[in-house]
């Protein structure tokens, strides 16, 4: 169980104030202004019960986009980026393998340290964001119960991406010494995740489903949205999909929702995980330290 030992301390170095608020503070800030912002955008509804499903549907969209998605794995990306590499270069790696403890273990504690931090965060900022929301909009129990489930499915879906995104920086980390270098190509691949839909159905005109990484994040998403009971408001469908590509739109108004299997989903994002990871200790295995 050394694993556990080093994912204990993984987790002990990263709770610093500085980083925790300074990642926290402007997520549930920016994500509030969004709402509240949105939500007086749109006050004309036919009924109560469709109000509540905007408000929930827009809670929903953000979820993805934002506390989620883009801001939350840029983050998480660069903490596992640097996580191998600068054990290494430290010579704190020669110091840990100088005891009984395999080089696999350094990694998977690593592993498992960050992805306790991530989902810690992810924690924080969902079951926060429903009082704030309820406070400067004034919401009732309804609406805020309502809130409060999306924020369940949210912060269950942030482990899904989380584990996808640690897993492959760590690989990343145990490859290249420079963290510059594996930072820069998880960038990249998150921007791509969201952003390569929308530029397939904006400047590339795109209608069909592509099976790429943003599908498999939408298709994730929305299949534990729908199995909470939840759906998307019409006003956020082509939102959505510009930054998921998992709807097939005949126009604005008629869009099917087309998703992958959720447990070939899940499956998948569990295997490409251990596989970025049994990867990564067979190439530390083989690395000289000294």
């Amino acid at each position: 169980m050394k694993w556990w030992i080093i994912a204990k301390n993984t987790l002990g170095n990263q709770f610093s104030i500085k980083k925790t608020l300074g990642y926290l503070i402007p997520i549930l800030v920016v994500t509030t202004i969004l709402f509240v912002k949105s939500a007086h955008l749109h006050t004309q509804f036919t009924s109560y019960p469709e109000a509540v499903a905007y408000y929930t549907s827009l809670y929903g969209v953000l979820s993805y986009l934002i506390v989620a998605g883009i801001p939350f794995l840029i983050f998480i990306a660069n903490l596992s980026a640097t996580s191998i590499s600068k054990e290494i270069n430290d010579g704190t790696a020669l110091l840990i393998f100088s005891r009984p403890v395999r080089r696999g273990e350094l990694i998977i504690g690593k592993f498992v340290g960050l992805l306790l931090y991530s989902l810690f965060l992810s924690f924080i900022s969902f079951f926060l964001l429903p009082s704030f929301f309820s406070f400067n909009l004034n919401m009732d129990a309804t609406s805020y119960s309502k809130l409060l489930v999306t924020s369940i499915v949210g912060w269950i879906y942030s482990f899904f991406p989380a584990i996808f995104i640690l897993s492959l920086g760590i690989l990343f980390s145990t490859i290249f010494k420079r963290s510059g270098i594996a930072i820069t190509l998880l960038l990249i691949l998150v921007m791509g995740a969201f952003f390569l839909p929308f530029m397939t159905r904006v400047i590339g005109k795109g209608v069909g489903i592509k099976a790429d990484l943003g599908y498999l994040f939408g298709s994730n998403y929305l299949n534990l949205y729908h199995i909470f009971g939840l759906w998307l408001h019409k006003a956020h469908v082509e939102t959505f999909n510009y930054f998921s590509g998992t709807f097939l739109c005949a126009s604005h108004e008629q869009c099917i929702f087309v998703p992958m299997n959720f447990f070939v989903n899940v499956i998948l994002f569990l295997s490409m995980s251990s596989f970025f990871l049994f990867i990564a200790s067979f190439i530390l295995n083989r690395m000289d330290i000294s």
